[in-house]
């Protein structure tokens, strides 16, 4: 799927995870292979990556199907992408994307993009 997380930068502790859905784990393990697969990471900094989101907190956010519906329409993509790009939208958290689409259709709505140095 290749889309990233939203992390709300002020609860960013060392702490255990509060709440999170299985796949968004998963999510992280495949930019990390993905990454190395496509040259932009090493493998050791891929498992660091990996180990560095086991110590965020994160929060599920609840969203507007709806709206994350129409605009997957709008943008022309799938809802999956759609639903990252709302949950940012309606948070106003900054969105963490690895992936480019996913940036680029954030650069257009004008969200706000955490930077990473990779």
């Amino acid at each position: 799927m290749g889309s990233a997380p939203l992390v709300d930068l002020d609860e960013v502790t060392a702490a255990r995870r509060e709440s999170e859905t299985a796949s968004l784990r998963w999510e992280v393990g495949n930019a990390a292979t993905a990454g190395v697969k496509r040259h932009r990471l090493t493998t050791e900094r891929a498992r660091q990556l990996v180990r560095d989101f086991e110590q965020v907190r994160i929060r599920e956010l609840a969203i507007d199907i709806l709206r994350a519906v129409d605009l997957g329409l709008e943008l022309g993509i799938y809802a999956y992408d759609a639903y990252i790009l709302e949950a940012a939208r309606s948070s106003r958290f900054p969105l963490l994307a690895l992936d480019g689409p996913i940036r680029r259709n954030a650069e257009k709505l004008g969200l706000s993009l955490v930077e990473l140095d990779l």
